[in-house]
């Protein structure tokens, strides 16, 4: 039936970006346009650059002197070492052997300088793990590095960590994943994540084909470690023992390791002990040099 009725038409408005409607205070009722940015303009932000683009170049010269200025004159490094903030680990880490790679900082409001959440921890030879991959980080790791240095990246990325199931933590992960499969058919890629986020990846591959292995967060947590403990094998047998792990077993492989109560990978602790995930888990963070990649209870 359609209303013709002019008084019980009702009154539509065209949405923008950020545009918020207010409900409380009720002297602030209603629609809220004062976050809604202004339309882009090539000129303006030209301008802007060119005004900006000194304080880049400072912090480019600027940042050389401070590493030379630390080594020559060990400035802090022992107030740091004693300080039990700081893991040995990391303090015995070199340059040219750990490198973390700020993506995205920008929570659920990104801005020119900053997109959604995305951390690239490196570890140069021994390949690297992404802690978030919020919309856009696959075109971040291409601005920072390049096209043939993200396709390096992709190859040599071990696993994707998601700490929790909002958009702005996971939703780049689709394209992130279709453009390593494409690169690399035969090797899938481990994703841990809360449980919601395997709904998610497994109504996408509907889809496209994602080539990767889901193992539920719960599954990294203190309370799993303790029950796979007697359940696990004590060396990794994957790949020869080659600490390389040229390739991780797809998710059909995965499954067939699993005994009868298991015919999924990515399931939660509630249900049982994910073995082969973490298997999977286990043998990658050896290959790094890593002791464990643990979840903790949102606090």
């Amino acid at each position: 039936m359609t209303i013709t009725e002019p008084d019980t038409m009702l009154k539509a408005t065209l949405a923008n970006n950020l545009m918020k409607y207010r409900l409380r205070p009720i002297s602030a009722l209603g629609l809220d346009c004062s976050a809604i940015p202004e339309n882009f303009n090539f000129l303006t932000a030209q301008e802007e650059f060119s005004k900006e683009r000194s304080y880049v170049s400072e912090a480019k010269e600027y940042l050389p002197r401070t590493w030379a200025a630390m080594e020559e004159e060990d400035l802090g490094i022992q107030d740091i070492h004693d300080s039990e903030i700081v893991p040995e680990c990391v303090m015995q880490a070199g340059r040219h052997e750990l490198e973390i790679v700020f993506l995205g900082t920008g929570s659920s409001q990104p801005s020119k300088y900053r997109n959604v959440s995305g951390i690239y921890f490196h570890l140069i030879e021994r390949g690297g793990i992404l802690l978030d991959c919020g919309e856009g980080t696959y075109a971040q790791l291409k601005r920072r590095s390049g096209s043939d240095g993200a396709d390096d990246i992709l190859h040599n990325l071990k696993c994707i960590w998601i700490s929790h199931i909002h958009a702005d933590h996971h939703a780049g992960l689709p394209r992130l994943l279709s453009a390593r499969k494409r690169l690399i058919v035969d090797k899938s890629l481990l994703v841990i994540g809360p449980k919601q986020l395997r709904g998610f990846l497994n109504a996408y591959e509907m889809v496209e084909e994602l080539g990767m292995v889901f193992l539920d967060c719960s599954q990294t947590t203190i309370a799993a470690e303790a029950a796979a403990k007697p359940l696990e094998m004590d060396r990794c047998t994957m790949s020869g023992g080659d600490d390389s792990l040229p390739n991780l077993p797809s998710e059909a492989v995965a499954r067939s390791e699993s005994d009868k109560l298991m015919q999924e990978n990515g399931i939660h602790l509630q249900q049982d002990v994910d073995i082969a995930g973490r298997r999977i888990l286990n043998c990658i963070l050896r290959s790094m040099g890593l002791r464990n990649l643990r979840a903790i209870s949102k606090i």
